[in-house]
This record gives C-alpha cells, structure tokens and sequence, in this order.
C-alpha cells in the first residue's frame, strides 16, 4: 500500500462521501441523540456504478456495541424495524437509506452523537469489500442532509 493511500480515504471520508470498486457511499448522516439514548442510525445512498450487483452484508462502528442492517415494515397501523440479513445493490443503481426506511442501527452506543461532529463507519459488500466513511451528526429532528 502507497504511503499516501490513508490520506486520500480520510479525504473521501471528510467530503461525506466513499468508494470501493463500483460502490460509492453518498451522504452518510445520523441525527444527535441524548446523553441517556442507547441506540442510533446512519443513513446514506449507495450507489452502484458497475455492471453487477452487489450485498451490503454488514456494518460495523466504534461508537455502538452493535451495528445491524434494519428496515421498517408496517404491520396494520404500526411500523416497525426488522434486522436484514443483506441489502441488495444492483447494478448501474442505488439504493436509498432514509429515516422510517433502511438504516445501519446503532445498538448500545457508547456515549452521545452530538451534533457537529463525525461518526465512523465502515460498510462491508459482498464484492467491493469494506468502505470507510463517516456520517455527519445533524440536529435531533433532522429528516435529511441539507
């Protein structure tokens, strides 16, 4: 590995946005949480620029205990979250990760996301392997980066 390679990734990171392969990460955000919350999420769009789809297979961050893939479902009038084993990307598409949607959970945070600052994360494909990003910390009641 080239002596500048971990400069370059911090730089893609700090931009808000990350790539391996064919996958970008675009817009990596989480909103602040209070001091006493234990969990979280991270949104973003990944987008898949190549001919063949890929997995999201998982997630990982120090900031949390555990980090699960979830998404919502409605049963009746309730929505709930679930854990997904993967998240399909497919080829030459995207895939959006909003609030009530998918999200990277965060489950037994270690302390407060506070607003202003970074939240490290890395995405693992089936293919592209592991991208580092970070997500923005935006206001409580943020519904999307501006």
């Amino acid at each position: 590995m080239r002596a500048g390679w971990p400069i370059v990734v911090l730089l893609l990171a700090l931009a808000g946005a990350a790539r391996a392969g064919e996958i970008s990460v675009q817009s990596p955000w989480t909103r602040a949480t209070a001091a006493t919350a234990r969990t979280g999420a991270i949104y973003f769009t990944l987008i898949n620029r190549g001919a063949v789809p890929d997995r999201l297979m998982a997630a990982t961050s120090p900031v949390a205990e555990t980090v699960e893939l979830h998404t919502h479902i409605e049963e009746g009038d309730v929505l709930k979250m679930r854990p997904v084993e993967a998240v399909e990307v497919p080829a030459d598409g995207r895939v959006t990760f909003q609030p009530s949607g998918l999200h990277v959970m965060l489950i037994g945070l270690r302390k407060a996301l506070k607003e202003g600052q970074s939240v490290p994360v890395v995405l693992i494909f089936e293919k592209a392997g592991r991208i580092a990003t970070e997500a923005r910390v935006l206001p409580v009641r943020a519904q999307a980066p501006q």
